[in-house]
């Protein structure tokens, strides 16, 4: 091999390694560099923010109780339950239809997301407690519960456990007896195999600010007549508290 020719061949072989070395050091920059989420780098993700919120906020909700046999996926429900499954990859269950074997449930109206989390498996838990931190945490203005007030969140059931927008101050209290049922036959009942979260009808259509960056007033719903199991359907937002029957 003359002069010429074994400089080029050196410089080819060099040009050769500088590549499959540049190659080898990205592939250890894409195998290590962790996934960017908003709870910051090593955090589980959380859903993301909306922007355009009013400096306003809605009011904690009342407990409006689920009286309406009208099964329906509302809006704001659907809206909801997407966010979460973007957010985590998990199914969701919704609107269910009415029975007189059980209580009364917002289900039944279409005011409830089941979003499905295992508190046997650690990395959905992790995801779970992740979730529920974002909704009930202080945002910067200084507002407790920020993003549960602005999606209409009334209660979220989880683990053993009841949070209720309704009884901030009792914080999370325990859920029926299932602190003394801890076989996975109960997990469903104590919801430790999904999360319940019902939300209000400002919330359930989707009109409070996290969707529509406008603050909404309380919606109590329709209301039943004292002959009657079931109110009708929702038909338009009612300003007033419906009256209490037994």
């Amino acid at each position: 091999m003359n002069h010429t020719a074994l400089s080029r061949h050196r410089s080819t072989r060099g040009m050769l390694s500088l590549l499959l070395a540049t190659l080898a050091a990205l592939s250890l920059v894409w195998c290590v560099a962790p996934a960017a989420n908003a709870g910051g780098v090593g955090a589980p993700p959380v859903p993301a923010a909306p922007t355009g919120l009013p400096a306003d906020i809605e009011r904690l909700s009342p407990y409006v109780p689920g009286i309406a046999c009208d099964m329906r996926d509302r809006t704001g429900t659907v809206r909801l339950a997407q966010l979460i499954k973007t957010t985590y990859g998990n199914t969701y269950g919704l609107a269910r239809s009415c029975t007189a074997a059980t209580k009364p449930s917002e289900h039944f109206d279409g005011r409830a997301v089941d979003t499905f989390f295992n508190v046997r498996d650690a990395a959905q838990r992790t995801n779970a407690n992740a979730l529920i931190s974002w909704l009930l945490a202080t945002d910067k203005a200084g507002n407790p519960y920020a993003n549960a007030r602005r999606l209409g969140v009334m209660y979220i059931l989880w683990n053993n456990k009841m949070w209720s927008s309704y009884r901030t101050s009792e914080g999370w209290r325990p859920y029926s007896t299932c602190a003394t049922t801890p076989t996975t036959a109960y997990d469903t009942t104590c919801h430790r195999d999904h999360i319940h979260i019902s939300l209000s009808w400002e919330g359930a259509m989707g009109r409070t600010s996290f969707w529509s960056k406008q603050v909404a007033p309380v919606d109590w719903g329709p209301c039943r007549l004292p002959d009657l199991t079931w109110s009708i359907g929702w038909s338009a937002p009612n300003p007033g508290r419906c009256p209490s029957y037994p």
